[in-house]
């Protein structure tokens, strides 16, 4: 039987070869997700080597965070733009969990990632919203992460009580009224822990203040946020 998928399994290829999640070029290993020329382009902040004004500003003032980090700048009709299309609405987990893992290598030489008491946490879907799409985005970016800095994940501890409104055209300010109510701490199993709240893009930040200050009810050592991309000032 094994014999026979594993045939089966060569045919289909032979016909419909796999293709970089990217630029759909035909890769060269099944393994692979994303070609080395897609890889050598993705648009790295490096914010772990040098200081981006643009990304501390989101917070400056508002919250106090321990690690700030961003892996890739997002611009429409990029790459990372292509990219996020693909695990947000293609179903392609495994590209969230690969560009998780490529995020985790760089970080992996900061020593705050190696503190035992490091906890990553996504920042939750509405369950509807998860049983659509299969998985959270952010919790796949997760196990990329934890994969590469090998730091447990906590999901159940930050909840996400509504859907709500589509935030996508409101400013700061209206995005934090609007979420006061929908996200909440359901357990207090982040309680003196160094909690890394983890989601896909930042934009204007307000989602990762709104769960910053549900955290601190559960009296963290430390608040720190890494998101998968960020878009550049313009």
């Amino acid at each position: 039987m094994n014999t026979f998928l594993s045939i089966f399994k060569d045919f289909i290829s032979l016909i419909y070869p796999p293709t970089c999640a990217s630029c759909v070029n035909i890769l060269e290993n099944e393994s692979d997700i994303i070609c080395l020329n897609c890889l050598g382009k993705l648009p790295k902040t490096n914010s772990h080597k040098r200081d981006l004004p643009y990304l501390k500003e989101k917070f400056y003032g508002r919250i106090q965070l321990q690690e700030l980090h961003a892996f890739l700048h997002y611009k429409k009709k990029g790459i990372t733009q292509s990219l996020f299309y693909e695990f947000k609405y293609k179903g392609r987990n495994d590209v969230a969990i690969l560009l998780g893992k490529l995020f985790g290598f760089e970080l992996q030489h900061i020593t705050f990632f190696k503190n035992t008491g490091c906890i990553l946490v996504p920042i939750p879907l509405h369950p509807s919203k998860q049983s659509q799409r299969g998985y959270n985005q952010s919790e796949e970016i997760c196990k990329g992460l934890s994969e590469s800095l090998q730091l447990p994940i906590n999901t159940t501890a930050l909840i996400r009580a509504e859907t709500g409104v589509s935030q996508t055209r409101k400013n700061r300010i209206a995005r934090w009224e609007s979420l006061q109510s929908v996200f909440y701490l359901n357990d207090h199993s982040l309680n003196n822990k160094h909690v890394i709240l983890v989601d896909d893009v930042l934009t204007t930040g307000a989602t990762f203040e709104v769960c910053y200050k549900e955290i601190l009810k559960c009296f963290p050592k430390s608040v720190s946020i890494l998101t998968l991309a960020i878009a550049p000032p313009k």
